[in-house]
């Protein structure tokens, strides 16, 4: 577009198409084309010369169009020709870059650890079957991957079978992963209920036929898959870690004890802890003397007589089923010790009073009200003559009690702390420990290195600002700070707001380990504090 000034009245007149117009039209003045401008933004009726010359301009344009779109035209085929030789070019170039590529040369050992890490640490349910995901994905990037993957057992050697949920793997699938695994296989299969059985049984049973591979089995247990645990018994010889449950208590009808696993040589691992509504306690009887991990739920009477036979424990834990006001034996002069027990969870604090641990290193009791912890813990401590450098206490923690133990045993130089109880009780009993453990410019606790923090109900408020505050509290103690780690942990998800977070970030980068953590990550957490199945 250009603009002109009319000879005539020497206004300015807007020229849309500048000089192109004017070899199109020539002799044109600008009066001449302002008027034309002027009848195309109205409805005047145009005379009969401005009729002539706008067909005479019409015809013409229209020549010109049709040259620039035939310019166009040809422009545009040039373009697409250079693409498509780019396209081909940069093909030719990224095809000879990656004969370059380090991949090619990495060893098929490194290779196969990447793959390794590469593996769902925990493959949620509905993508229990997909090949999308690795290590059915690997086999299809590339020839040489596919060799990796294929020749590395151990990527194929985990085989989860989740039913009642979408995403159950195919026979097929497992027949594939079986042979690819060979010697080694970890079997996590939870059978349920509400899906037709003959599926559950025909996998169980061709899985069966591999059991003399099963290093490890998760299962949870159906009337239907019961029976044939029997067909285990003496086929077991790889068999390190078993981790059972039941899927509803009307899985258990019928069952009165499952035997099969005693005569397991290899078995180190046992977890028994089913926690479904209405699910009793069934005798699983298996190698105590064998045993280095135990977690199992039930009676003190069955604890008792199992710890009596398992010297080589290194990890225990004791959910112990009895009432409140369960009178408990008296202990007996033969103390039950466990030489080698380095960590060590009980839901009822009184099982202390039956153990002895020399060795132990953490120590986790579950507890609603303080009542004989101290004396009870005080005993213990005696008794075993050890030192445990950490302590983790669940249920409704008691500040002053908590304070009392630290004050008294300076070896505890790690502390946990987890509210599994909701309401006013948790929520001051949080923020008494959190309170306790600030005293502004002079910690009360100073030898503490860890402090953590978790709640199991989704219903206490969580007071960060008060966490903030303790953590700077023992960060400004005069010369070293002990504290070098703390965590906060909730399955609520609440966050910190951003001046809290703020803080808490210039913690961090002043060398705080610092964790803050909710829901998936929360869950992994609280297992590995309370030694839990998966910790």
């Amino acid at each position: 577009m250009s603009l002109s000034t009319c000879s005539a009245c020497g206004s300015t007149v807007c020229n849309p198409a500048g000089s192109d117009l004017d070899s199109i039209v020539p002799g044109a003045t600008p009066w001449t084309l302002m008027r034309c401008q002027q009848l195309a933004t109205t409805n005047e009726v145009p005379n009969s010369a401005e009729v002539a010359f706008a067909r005479d301009l019409i015809s013409r344009t229209s020549v010109r169009l049709t040259s620039l779109d035939d310019e166009i035209l040809a422009l545009e085929d040039r373009l697409e020709h250079l693409k498509a030789k780019r396209a081909k070019l940069f093909k030719y170039h990224s095809d000879n870059v990656s004969v370059l590529s380090p991949l090619r040369r990495m060893p098929f050992e490194l290779l196969a650890e990447i793959f390794s890490w590469s593996l769902p640490s925990r493959q949620k349910r509905g993508d229990a079957s997909s090949v999308e995901r690795s290590p059915w994905i690997l086999a299809r990037i590339c020839s040489r991957w596919r060799q990796v993957a294929v020749s590395t057992p151990s990527l194929w050697s985990t085989i989860k079978a989740i039913y009642g949920v979408a995403g159950v793997p195919q026979l097929a699938m497992i027949r594939t992963q079986v042979e690819r695994a060979r010697r080694s296989l970890k079997i996590c299969f939870h059978g349920s209920e509400n899906v037709d059985s003959s599926s559950q049984l025909e996998l169980f049973q061709f899985l069966s036929e591999h059991s003399a591979q099963w290093e490890v089995l998760n299962m949870q247990l159906t009337t239907a898959l019961v029976p044939l645990l029997g067909t285990l018994r003496g086929r077991l010889p790889s068999l390190r870690k078993l981790i059972l449950d039941w899927d509803k208590a009307e899985s258990q009808v019928g069952v009165d004890s499952i035997k099969c696993f005693e005569t397991a040589p290899s078995l180190r691992d046992v977890s028994i802890q089913p926690r479904g509504p209405g699910v009793r306690f069934i005798p699983v009887p298996f190698p105590s003397h064998q045993l280095t991990t135990y977690r199992l739920i039930g009676p003190w009477e069955t604890h008792q007589r199992i710890l009596q036979m398992a010297p080589n424990l290194v990890e225990a834990r004791l959910v112990v089923l009895c009432d409140n006001a369960a009178v408990w034996p008296v202990p007996s002069s033969l103390t039950i010790t466990l030489p080698h027990l380095e960590r060590l969870h009980v839901t009822r604090v009184e099982a202390l009073n039956y153990l002895r641990a020399p060795k132990l290193a953490e120590l986790g009791v579950w507890i609603k009200e303080p009542g004989s912890l101290i004396t009870t813990l005080d005993a213990f401590l005696l008794r075993s003559s050890c030192t445990p450098y950490r302590l983790c206490v669940e249920g409704l923690p008691h500040a002053p009690t908590t304070a009392e133990i630290l004050e008294k045993y300076a070896f505890f130089t790690s502390l946990t702390i987890i509210y599994g109880f909701k309401g006013s009780r948790a929520v001051a009993g949080l923020d008494g420990h959190l309170t306790m453990l600030d005293r502004g410019d002079h910690p009360v606790l100073p030898h503490l290195t860890e402090i953590s923090f978790g709640s199991l109900s989704r219903n206490i408020p969580v007071d960060y600002p008060l966490f903030l505050k303790m953590l700077q509290s023992r960060r400004r103690t005069v010369g070293p700070s002990a504290l070098t780690s703390a965590a906060f942990i909730n399955l609520k998800g609440l966050e910190p707001d951003a001046v809290t977070l703020a803080g808490l970030n210039d913690l961090s980068r002043d060398g705080l380990r610092l964790v803050l953590g909710s829901h998936v990550a929360a869950k992994s957490t609280f297992k590995r504090w309370t030694l839990s199945v998966g910790s």
